[in-house]
């Protein structure tokens, strides 16, 4: 007999009941000792990730920091320091002597980025040195935090996926992007963030021009010419094409309505000509027809589009890349740093026949 026979046979219902609720309460006491360790571990010691990004201009520099709290408890920072190799820190919040030096303060379980600005040099100790070596190697470096609880090794932020970096592992990838024209709320032009809103808000395309116009109020605000809605200011206009035709003949258009008394604002601030920045930026289309774009099935992408990447890659290697330095040993590629030097001719040898060059030589 085995295990279930014995406990059908030789338990009572009453003995079997209590077993079921003994081994429920072991169960629910196991999640919520579980649970319990998990709530004590957020709210222990402390654990963050940090990431930075580098901008180059006539040399790289660091530009941003993302620092990610992972407890459950305020993480309060004193410094932010980039080290290299075992030797090498970076201070990343060090300003001038004649300022004071800053705390900040992270809340339990959210993200704070810091925006930071070029520098004009680095020195170690009263020396002046050059980061440009390790910084262009970002990968190499860690960030490092000095805070309340002392020095804290950032874990690195893991790289999300990408459409992009997807498109170079198959080709079948269509990585389609919306051409906007973003309102000064919006956040990739104004760079603010509301609380509980994210404005990604941007204009219609029939929108001819941006008007900026400043009140007596000292209040400016944006209108959209010609108008979708009924702007009180402008109840008495009459937008005509003449006076759409460019930003100086709007421009003239308001400052001689605003003489006749039609309209009243303080200063003409800007005029945004929309129109004309939407089609420079289509200068950069390839294409003078618009295609339809059309979805795939797993296997035309997975097994035939991956195919296809593959055999082009094989047809067509990457240089710097072992495939392509076996090309060229074949023969079948040419070494872009392979090229063969033009003889050397002095100036004077060039306007000489060529009887005459030997004879010199």
């Amino acid at each position: 007999m085995d295990v279930i026979d014995i406990f059908i046979s030789q338990f009572t219902v009453a003995e079997k009941v209590n077993f079921f609720v003994a081994f429920g309460g072991f169960i629910v006491s196991v999640i919520v000792l579980y649970f319990t360790v998990k709530s004590w571990q957020l709210k222990h010691g402390q654990s963050v990730r940090a990431s930075y990004g580098i901008t180059i201009t006539d040399k790289p520099y660091v530009s941003s920091v993302i620092i990610e709290n992972l407890k459950d408890r305020d993480l309060v920072i004193f410094a932010i320091y980039l080290k290299f190799g075992s030797n090498v820190y970076l201070d990343l919040l060090d300003i001038d002597d004649s300022y004071d030096r800053y705390h900040h303060i992270i809340p339990s379980l959210s993200t704070r980025v810091f925006e930071l600005g070029e520098p004009l040099y680095y020195t170690e100790s009263s020396r002046e040195v050059d980061m440009g070596d390790l910084l262009r190697n970002y990968k190499n470096g860690s960030i490092i935090l000095l805070t309340n609880n002392g020095k804290i090794k950032a874990k690195k932020i893991k790289h999300g996926w990408n459409p992009i970096a997807q498109f170079f592992k198959n080709y079948g990838t269509c990585y389609v992007r919306p051409r906007r024209f973003y309102t000064k709320e919006a956040v990739p032009s104004s760079r603010q963030q509301r609380e509980n809103y994210i404005d990604y808000s941007s204009y219609h395309k029939s929108i001819q021009y941006i008007v900026t116009l400043r009140f007596k109020d000292g209040n400016e605000h944006d209108f959209e010419i010609p108008t979708f809605y009924n702007y009180v200011p402008f109840s008495k206009l009459n937008f005509t094409p003449e006076s759409l035709v460019s930003c100086e003949s709007l421009e003239r258009f308001f400052l001689e309505n605003r003489s006749d008394g039609n309209v009243d604002f303080e200063e003409l601030v800007n005029i945004v000509n929309v129109k004309q920045i939407i089609e420079r930026n289509k200068k950069n289309i390839n294409s003078e027809e618009i295609e339809a774009v059309q979805s795939l099935n797993g296997f035309h992408y997975y097994i035939i589009w991956k195919l296809k990447t593959l055999f082009y890659k094989i047809q067509n290697p990457i240089f710097p890349s072992k495939l392509f330095s076996i090309y060229c040993r074949l023969g079948i590629k040419n070494h872009p740093n392979n090229r063969k030097n033009p003889p050397n001719i002095d100036n004077d040898d060039k306007s000489m026949p060529k009887s005459q060059q030997k004879e010199k030589k």
